[in-house]
């Protein structure tokens, strides 16, 4: 009885998506609408995303440090022969190299496969997700096609019956004949 109530109530889902909305859907169409959805591809990527600036953090802790300034000042002063023009320009670079320190490479090693692996990982449930779309796309289509017989189905019981129902006015069929049809 509850596979009953939960068939009933896949197919009026199903029968709804496809009253509400005529236009045919894709299994790219779908899956796009998933990954818009899928909180587990999300989260994944963000994974990735944060194993992506662990690395480059640690890649840039092993490379020197470049900054720079720049400085204009303009100043007209008056003098006893008219204005004079007062120009002072500064610029300053600075770099600074990090000590070297050995451990730190196979820290940014560790990163980087890291990295890795978190793509593969991002990867693979995007796979997931559309091997999932595709099985629910196609037992969606499977259930659409079981309507349309379910519906072809009862035509054919209404027309069986109203050909009964006539041949019994005519003497040719028992009213037995019919009810066991409708049943």
């Amino acid at each position: 009885m509850i596979k009953a109530a939960g068939l009933v109530l896949m197919l009026v889902t199903v029968e709804g998506i496809a009253l509400a909305d005529q236009t045919p859907r894709t299994i790219d169409d779908v899956f796009h609408a998933a990954l818009k959805r899928s909180e587990t591809v999300s989260n994944q990527e963000e994974v990735t995303f944060q194993a992506g600036e662990t690395h480059t953090q640690a890649l840039g802790s092993l490379l020197p440090n470049l900054s720079g300034s720049a400085y204009f000042y303009h100043e007209n002063q008056p003098t006893s022969f008219g204005l004079s023009n007062l120009d002072q320009k500064q610029s300053k670079v600075t770099a600074t190299q990090p000590v070297f320190i050995p451990q730190a490479y196979p820290g940014l090693k560790e990163t980087d496969l890291t990295l890795k692996s978190e793509e593969q990982a991002s990867k693979q449930s995007r796979i997931t997700l559309f091997q999932n779309v595709v099985t629910e796309y196609f037992l969606v289509l499977a259930a659409e096609r079981d309507i349309a017989n379910l519906q072809k189905e009862s035509q054919m019981y209404i027309q069986r019956i109203k050909d009964l129902q006539a041949w019994v006015n005519i003497g040719r069929a028992r009213p037995a004949d019919v009810t066991q049809i409708q049943a």
